[in-house]
């Protein structure tokens, strides 16, 4: 069993792309490498995490639905082409999740972890999904997955 840790993570600011479609993690994927690969905020050994989460979520019945990510910055950016977002300081359970077959029952190992904590409950935020620097969709594809908590 992977080990559930508590993170903090620090106020940030972040350059966000959205997608909308059937399986739009790649198209707001690409979108955010297309801005950011120019300005040396990809393949940097994660000084410049990327996050993930759906939105709007999966509907049952719905076959769209989509996907926002997050490229963290070091500053303000002036860029039409981009919408940048203030994230607040913010208490995680986090949790290592390899390979894309694992991704929905570690979401649901997480959150049975955070609902059965004597310490921890769920928290108001964003349940993102962290992508793991070197890991690649064509090789050891991982991520860490991200439940706000906040003590009980």
């Amino acid at each position: 069993m992977e080990e559930i840790k508590i993170v903090e993570m620090e106020e940030m600011l972040v350059a966000s792309f959205h997608a909308l479609g059937e399986h739009p993690e790649m198209a707001a994927i690409t979108k955010m490498q297309e801005w950011a690969k120019p300005r040396g905020l990809i393949n940097d050994g994660g000084k410049y995490p990327v996050f993930g989460f759906d939105n709007p979520f999966p509907e049952p019945g719905q076959k769209e639905y989509g996907y926002e990510v997050w490229v963290k910055l070091d500053g303000e950016v002036e860029d039409d082409n981009v919408t940048v977002k203030r994230i607040p300081a913010r208490k995680y359970a986090m949790l290592y999740s390899p390979g894309f077959e694992n991704i929905g029952p570690n979401w649901r190992k997480l959150m049975d972890w955070v609902k059965n904590s004597n310490e921890y409950e769920h928290a108001e935020g964003q349940c993102l999904e962290g992508h793991v620097p070197g890991s690649t969709e064509e090789g050891d594809f991982a991520l860490y997955l991200y439940e706000p908590v906040r003590e009980k």
